[in-house]
């Protein structure tokens, strides 16, 4: 996936794919008086210059968005395995 944002471009194929988080949300359907399940695929990038992006995908719709490290490195604590990869070690409490 490819798309250009303020003049740059971001390449998902060109890219280093950092984590993939999976959620699975409830959404309200008032018409139908029930809530209806939906995946959420958030993928995390970082380019070959250390620029951070994310690719949000629910319902086979997909959108790109850049992100800072600090929120690269939020996303990644969730694995400690993928994140010390990328960061480096850090400190045991």
């Amino acid at each position: 996936m490819r798309v250009i944002l303020d003049g740059i471009l971001y390449d998902t194929e060109k890219s280093e794919m950092l984590i993939n988080l999976k959620r699975i949300i409830s959404s309200n359907n008032n018409s139908l008086r029930m809530y209806l399940p939906y995946n959420q695929v958030t993928t995390y990038y970082r380019t070959k210059k250390n620029t951070y992006f994310e690719v949000e995908t629910v319902s086979d719709k997909s959108k790109i968005r850049k992100i800072s490290e600090k929120e690269a490195q939020r996303a990644c604590e969730s694995d400690p395995d993928v994140y010390m990869r990328i960061w480096g070690n850090v400190e045991e409490a």
